[in-house]
Parts: structure tokens; C-alpha cells; sequence
């Protein structure tokens, strides 16, 4: 639909001529070689594929490349040691997320505490805490191709087939519901009353509707305890009973049919945020971009339980030990050999692990005019702190505990 075209509204509604749907591109395709006996993992992959991962672990690398040119790393930095990711690595974190919500923890670096008390084998054994970090802190999707249109982008292989879409007034324009009408596709949703092409209503008191029409569109209002503007490609203005009372009647409360079936069908979304709250992938980051991509990772799974499910009608299996069955075969499928090396926290560094050949000579002296100077370490984490020790070989002013360990080892990593 064109920005010139016109849309003209009449209060005659005029029932529409529904078109029954076909089915001929719904549920499995014949080419998916998927069936009762694939596994978790398989299933999964079948949504997240290997391509999908590759294509984000090559975007992280390059915003890794970006980072490094525009920014002045510290010389202990955890990314002065990157190595390129693989979408190895990228499902690996994946299946380390998951497990977060297994494992609750109030940071991401309790996970691999040697605490007795917090130890947890399995992301000791998996990833280390440091490898796991500074890929989530370079993790980046802006590379992957992201259409504007959403909602058509999204529909064009399923269009023609008398499908019934249900939106939110995000994404419900007159324009749009007109264009998927032409291409076979009824839509429905709430809408707001300040879009392009709508019809101008009147205020309206409790239980009262105002409808318009201009085919294939309806525009509807009804008054409920708030204004509920609709429009449908589906739906004239009929009122019938729904599923709520009106407990001061004890009746059916009265509802446009457009209101009921549109509650109906958005209802499926909330049951699947439902199903994902307890198990969706748990990450705090201030970058949107980084919690819409595991919202997607968690769609990916309630998508292969559906699969599981429709392809296994006789087993009973939650959506939790669905999980747990990804995770275990993420873990054993693409985890690397050399990456079972335990992290260990910077407060409790062993230092003679890090030293070399020349080791006596980075002893910690006095410093000689006996004042105070501002610690190296400290100063490039923008804390004020003084020391009154030095490293001679290096003539840097260090605190003895934890900041020589940690300049030191720096040096060698």
C-alpha cells in the first residue's frame, strides 16, 4: 500500500467473505529428515543452526577487531589474551547461559567460585570464567541481516494460505493488515487511535461499540473500562458472550467478537512467556541487542520442545528436562578438550604460578625516598590508592597484594 492511498470509512459493516485456510505448507515438511528417534541437540539445531552460530561468532571477532582499535586496553586486560571465537564456543556459552538458570547465583562469577559452598563442577570443566566473560562482553548480532519489515518478512513463505495473523498495536497499521489481506492473510489486533488511516472516534460510555468500515478493514472501539480500539480484515461488529462475567449480573460479559477472538490467540504468547520465565536465558547487560538474542535462543527451545513433543506424542517430558538434555549434549558435542582448566578468583592468585626465569629480581622494595606514590593498578581502575612499595626491575609503585601479583602476571599472559 502506497502513502497516497486513501482509506474511506463508512459506519455500514458488511460481513466478510471468509476464505477457509489451507494447509498444504503447514507442520513438518517431507524435507526436514527429523522423527522420533532425533535427539535434543538435533532438534534444537534444527532452529539454531550451525550457520546461524558461525555467523555470530564472526561478528564478535569483528567487533573485537572494532574494540581494539578504538580503545586503549589496560595491559591486564582479559582481552589482551582473545582468542578468535567459533561457533563452538558460542554454543558453548549458549548451554553455560541456560544452566545459569539452573544454578542461581547472584553474579556470573560465582559460577565458578572454588567455594565449597557455590562450586560447581560442570562450568569449571566446560569454560573458563575469564574465556566465558570476555566472549559475552564482546558477543555481538549487528552484522546479521535484520529486516524493517518485520511482520511481511517474517509471513512471506506462509502467505496465500488463509492464515490468521494476531498483533499488537506495535505493529497494527491499516496499511499493513490492507497488504496482507492481498496477499491471503487475515489479520487482527489492537490499534492505536493516533495511526495513519484510521477513523476519528466519538467518546463512548461503558459497554458502548463505534465500528467503520472500509473493506477489507474494520475499525472498531469498545468501551470497557479503558477505550479498546480494533482492527480486523476477519471480524464485522457482532457481539457475543464471553469466557468473563459480569458479576454484578452473574452473566456472560459482553464482548465484540474481534475483543474475544483477539484475546484468545494472544493468549498462546503469554502461555510461552509463561513456560520460558523460570527457564529463559538469564543475562543482565545494558545492550538491548544482547537480551533480544537470548530471548531468541529461548524461542529456539520452546520451539524444538514443541517439535520433541509433536514427534514423541507418548513420552512425557517437561520443557525443563528438554533443557537439561540440550545443555548435557551442547556440553558433550562441542566442548574443547583444553578448556577444562578452572579460573581461579584475582583475590586468591597463587603467585608462583605466573613467575618466570627472572622471578627474584621482581621482589617488591621499599621505595627509597620513603613517600607514598599512587599505585599503577590501582590508578588504571580509577582507584586512589597509595603504596609505599615498588617494583625495582620495573620501576612501577605497586600495592604488594593483590597488584603485583596481577601487573606481574600480565606481563606474561
Amino acid at each position: 500500500v502506497q502513502e497516497s492511498d486513501e482509506v474511506n470509512w463508512t459506519t455500514q459493516i458488511t460481513p466478510p467473505q471468509l476464505e477457509d485456510f489451507d494447509d498444504f505448507v503447514s507442520g513438518l515438511s517431507p524435507a526436514v529428515e527429523l522423527d522420533s528417534t532425533s535427539t535434543e541437540l538435533q532438534l534444537f539445531e534444527h532452529f539454531c543452526s550451525k550457520d546461524l552460530l558461525q555467523n555470530i561468532a564472526n561478528c564478535t571477532n569483528n567487533y573485537h577487531q572494532h574494540f581494539l582499535r578504538h580503545t586503549d586496553l589496560r595491559v591486564y586486560s582479559r582481552l589482551q589474551q582473545w582468542q578468535d571465537v567459533t561457533f563452538n564456543d558460542i554454543y558453548i556459552l549458549i548451554a553455560l547461559t541456560m544452566l545459569f538458570t539452573r544454578n542461581k547465583r547472584i553474579s556470573i562469577a560465582e559460577h565458578w567460585s572454588t567455594d565449597p559452598l557455590l562450586h560447581s563442577a560442570v562450568f569449571h570443566n566446560t569454560m573458563s570464567r575469564n574465556r566465558y566473560c570476555t566472549i559475552l562482553s564482546m558477543l555481538s548480532f549487528h552484522e546479521v541481516s535484520i529486516t524493517g519489515s518485520v511482520v511481511v518478512e517474517l509471513l512471506k513463505d506462509y502467505f496465500f494460505c488463509n492464515r490468521e495473523l494476531y498483533v499488537d498495536n506495535w505493529y497494527t497499521s491499516p496499511r499493513l493488515f490492507k497488504y496482507l489481506k492481498e496477499k491471503g492473510t487475515y489479520a487482527c489486533g489492537t490499534v492505536k487511535s493516533n495511526r495513519k488511516l484510521m477513523p476519528k472516534f466519538k467518546k463512548l460510555k461503558r459497554g458502548e461499540v463505534e465500528a467503520y468500515m472500509s473493506p477489507p478493514l474494520l475499525a472498531l472501539k469498545w468501551q470497557d473500562k479503558k477505550p479498546v480500539l480494533m482492527l480486523s480484515t476477519k471480524h464485522d461488529d457482532k457481539i457475543l458472550p464471553s469466557d468473563s462475567v459480569d458479576y454484578s449480573t452473574g452473566l456472560p460479559k459482553m464482548k465484540p467478537h474481534c475483543v474475544i477472538e483477539y484475546n484468545k490467540n494472544m493468549g498462546t504468547v503469554d502461555t510461552a512467556d509463561m513456560m520460558t520465565s523460570t527457564l529463559g536465558c538469564i543475562i543482565k547487560s545494558k545492550k538491548w541487542y544482547k537480551k533480544l538474542g537470548f530471548h531468541v535462543i529461548d524461542m529456539f527451545l520452546l520451539n524444538a520442545f514443541y517439535l520433541f513433543r509433536m514427534l514423541n506424542v507418548n513420552r512425557k517430558f517437561s520443557l525443563a528436562d528438554f533443557q537439561l538434555n540440550v545443555i548435557r549434549q551442547i556440553i558433550n558435542t562441542y566442548k574443547y578438550s583444553n578448556l577444562a582448566l578452572p579460573s581461579t578468583s584475582r583475590g586468591v592468585l597463587d603467585p608462583h604460578r605466573f613467575l618466570h626465569n627472572d622471578a627474584l629480581q621482581h621482589f617488591p622494595v621499599r621505595i627509597p625516598t620513603g613517600k607514598s606514590q599512587r599505585c599503577k593498578v590501582c590508578a588504571a581502575k580509577n582507584k586512589r590508592s597509595d603504596t609505599r612499595f615498588m617494583c625495582q626491575k620495573c620501576n612501577v609503585y605497586l600495592c604488594i597484594n593483590p597488584c603485583s601479583v596481577e601487573y606481574h602476571s600480565s606481563l606474561k599472559q
